[in-house]
């Protein structure tokens, strides 16, 4: 119930907040059109928007052509705060943003500028020169002096008129049309009248009221024209102002290092009908300069232009003579001789510059403020720096310390606190001076802070803590910063009835008197609590890791350890085999004076939670690591049960190959017995072989064999693979032709058998054995042979 309830509600406050909903304000005009020569601050347009709840609204403009205007807020009027210029931009477009307050609406106005009459004409060239026969016709076009407007529509539209004539008496001779084409309106008498006229044409737009500037647009050139007579009169040189007349002497100004033309108002003038004058120059520098014009067809302006500017040096020389010739060319008898004195004026090229480049200083430290270091002063060979050069310090960090009068070039102490030779010895400063015209130039001061006596001894250490063996004599080399390195000894040796702690009060003074004390704590410990720990590493690598094995050994035992020295083991190396083992000796003290012994300190690092780290580190000796149970391995029973199983079957295997071999050697033993009896003599032996394991029949007549045939060979137990020695062994028994003969071989195997019977009696495993023994008995000198006759024993014993 409470969640439908809950449901509603939301909804219809939806409903309310939708129908409730404010819109963003419009903006009804995008394009607006503003004149060019609106003043600044004036009103330009009103931005025309609303809004549908007639909410107040606000006006932001932004872009990058916003700086041209200024929008009041509120009222969305907007204010010229730059000057406009159609031909330089006409149309302007502003980031517009209109707000009543929750809603904000962009847009882009344009803005179109309008033309306004604000240029003035201007002429295609700067000056004419025009040069006429004295027998030009009335009407005939002269020249044309063209000027253009920028602006449009009736505003570029150009009027031409000639405000001046000098002389003013050929005021009435020339006309100027409306397209700028200058001509003749009356005779030229080349006699009676000027041969030479300047005109001043006047170019004016078309307008119906002043410009921006206060004035109607217009603009004026310089014309110069010339009337060409014969040539009867040498070349003549000229001042030419309201009027002209002869004159010898110019003059004219140059700025060094210029180039351009120098005025010297000089005309030269021939009367003679159309002349050719030539004109040259003569003096010391006289290659700095040229004559323009260089060949004259009429009188005309000469001008001076600069060829060589780099020798325009005003600092070398302030004035150059000139000496000007005007020759005929046509009859170079006829010359004039003028002198031209240039003045050089001075311009502002040089930089200040110092005595040296470098300069060395000092200064003590902590010397008042205001204290002078030293006066600088920069030259400049520039007229108009004299007296206005200023200095300052670079860079500006350095103002910290130091700093210079602008005026005078001197430099003073500026902070007494922060000048301690002890924070900082030595301060390179860059002077720099610079001109009128902001050039520079600039010098190095390296300023060294003298020492002065103002610090304290400072000891590197707070405390000491020493350790020596008790009655031994005490060296303590305590360290003192910057002044003094000092030891502190004792005259007597230390004794264990002050409880194993001294303390000593060490005091550190200087020259200057100011002095420093610390604290040195001094532990006498016994000789016999001294430890020897051997660690397997080289001595190199324990010197590395010292830190670390001083950090494990004093977590283990709590204890300050204090290493007394570090050496290898190399004698007991040698004998062990090894090599890189390394012996510390260390005691292991507490802060009340107690020290650890050797078995204390073992017990201590045996301990596991300390022992496998100090392992790591190279340590050895320190006890019986505790045993780690681990889980049976399956795969070594797997393997113990192979091999075990191959032994047994290598076992088998030799077993069987002895009793082989034992079994061949009974066989082939056999085998010789049986050749043996066939070669014995008896008187009931038949005639027939008697060879047992063969198919013969003996004297009783009886067949072991059933009478069957039987291969020697497999019946002895030999395959293939017997050797042929044996087989040919075997063969010989079924060779045999005299049984009462004994053959050589026969006689050595009975010689052989009978060296075996000397050796004592011998014990036979079977019958067959002993009845073979009986025959080695040896036979009497009257007999010939050894005859058998037993009865009980046959040929089927056998």
């Amino acid at each position: 119930m409470v969640l439908a309830m809950y449901n509603t509600l939301f909804c219809l406050l939806c409903f309310v907040s939708f129908t409730d909903a404010n819109t963003s304000p419009t903006i009804d005009n995008f394009v607006y059109r503003v004149c060019e020569d609106t003043p600044k601050g004036e009103l330009a347009f009103k931005i025309n928007a609303s809004d549908a709840e007639n909410d107040p609204l606000t006006f932001t403009l932004s872009g990058p052509n916003a700086a041209f205007f200024n929008v009041e807020k509120d009222t969305g009027r907007v204010f010229i705060s730059q000057q406009l210029d159609r031909e330089s931009n006409d149309v302007v477009r502003v980031n517009l943003v209109v707000s009543d307050g929750p809603n904000r609406t962009p847009g882009e106005l344009t803005i179109i500028v309008r033309e306004a009459n604000d240029n003035k004409p201007t002429f295609l060239e700067s000056s004419y020169d025009a040069t006429i026969l004295e027998n030009t016709p009335v009407g005939a076009s002269l020249f044309s002096a063209l000027a253009t407007d920028r602006d449009i529509s009736s505003g570029g539209i150009v009027y031409y008129s000639i405000d001046e004539v000098v002389p003013n008496s050929g005021i009435n001779l020339f006309s100027i049309s409306t397209t700028g084409e200058v001509r003749l309106n009356g005779s030229l008498n080349y006699n009676s009248l000027s041969t030479f006229y300047q005109l001043k044409i006047n170019a004016t737009a078309t307008e119906s009221k002043k410009d921006i500037h206060g004035v109607f647009a217009n603009t004026t050139a310089q014309v110069q024209i010339n009337i060409i007579d014969i040539n009867d009169n040498k070349p003549e040189f000229y001042k030419c102002g309201d009027s002209c007349v002869k004159a010898a002497y110019f003059t004219g100004e140059v700025l060094e290092h210029s180039f351009g033309s120098i005025s010297i108002n000089m005309t030269v003038k021939d009367l003679d009908r159309a002349p050719r004058t030539l004109l040259i120059m003569d003096g010391e520098d006289k290659d700095v300069f040229s004559l323009e014009p260089q060949v004259l067809v009429s009188s005309i302006n000469v001008q001076l232009v600069v060829k060589q500017p780099q020798k325009l040096d005003y600092e070398v020389k302030q004035h150059m003579v000139l000496q000007v010739i005007a020759i005929d060319e046509e009859e170079s008898t006829f010359r004039s001789n003028a002198t031209v004195n240039i003045t050089i004026k001075d311009i502002n090229d040089n930089s200040p510059t110092f005595p040296k480049d470098s300069y060395k200083l000092s200064v003590p430290e902590h010397a008042p403020n205001g204290t002078v270091i030293s006066n600088f002063t920069a030259e400049d060979p520039d007229t108009m720096d004299q007296g206005k050069i200023t200095y300052r310090l670079l860079p500006d960090s350095i103002l910290l310390y130091f700093n210079v009068d602008s005026r005078t070039g001197t430099v003073f102490v500026r902070n007494s606190t922060l000048l301690d030779r002890e924070v900082r010895s030595l301060h390179s400063v860059t002077l720099q001076a610079r001109d009128s015209e902001n050039q520079t130039g600039s010098t190095e001061l390296e300023i060294t802070v003298t020492d002065i006596n103002d610090q304290y001894p400072v000891i590197n250490r707070d405390s000491y803590q020493v350790f020596v063996k008790e009655g031994a004599k005490c060296a303590v080399e305590i360290k003192v910063k910057i002044f003094l390195i000092c030891q502190k000894r004792t005259t007597e040796g230390l004794d264990m009835k002050l409880k194993g702690k001294y303390l000593v009060t060490v005091t550190a003074t200087d020259t200057g008197g100011l002095f420093t004390n610390t604290e040195l704590e001094i532990f006498t410990v016994d000789e016999s609590y001294k430890v020897e720990l051997e660690f397997t590493s080289s001595e190199q690598e324990v010197e590395e890791k010292l830190n670390e094995i001083i950090n494990a050994l004093t977590a283990a035992t709590k204890a300050t350890v204090k290493i007394v020295a570090i050496r290898s083991d190399t004698a007991a190396l040698a004998r062990q085999g090894f090599c890189g083992n390394t012996v510390i000796v260390a005691y292991f003290v507490y802060g009340n004076g107690s020290a650890l012994t050797s078995a204390e300190v073992e017990k201590m690092l045996s301990h596991p939670d300390h022992y496998l780290i100090l392992r790591q580190l190279g340590l050895k000796n320190i006890g019986n690591a505790p045993l780690i149970s681990t889980e049976p391995d399956p795969l070594q029973y797997i393997l113990l049960g192979i091999v075990a199983g191959l032994v047994i079957v290598l076992l088998v295997l030799l077993t069987t190959l002895l009793c082989t071999r034992r079994n061949y050697k009974r066989k082939l033993k056999a085998a010789k017995a049986m050749k043996s009896a066939t070669m014995v003599t008896s008187d009931n032996q038949k005639s027939a072989a008697v060879v047992p394991g063969t198919n013969k029949y003996t004297m009783e007549g009886a067949n072991p064999v059933l009478n069957l045939n039987m291969d020697t060979a497999i019946a002895l137990g030999l395959d293939e693979e017997t050797s042929d020695v044996d087989k040919d062994s075997l063969s010989s028994l079924d060779n045999y032709e005299d049984f009462s003969k004994e053959t050589d071989s026969v006689k050595q195997i009975i010689k052989e058998e009978d060296d075996e019977e000397r050796n004592g009696p011998q014990v036979f495993d079977e019958p067959l054995g002993a009845a073979l023994a009986l025959r080695n008995k040896k036979k009497d000198k009257n007999h010939f042979g050894l005859t058998l006759n037993n009865p009980a024993f046959s040929t089927t014993d056998l």
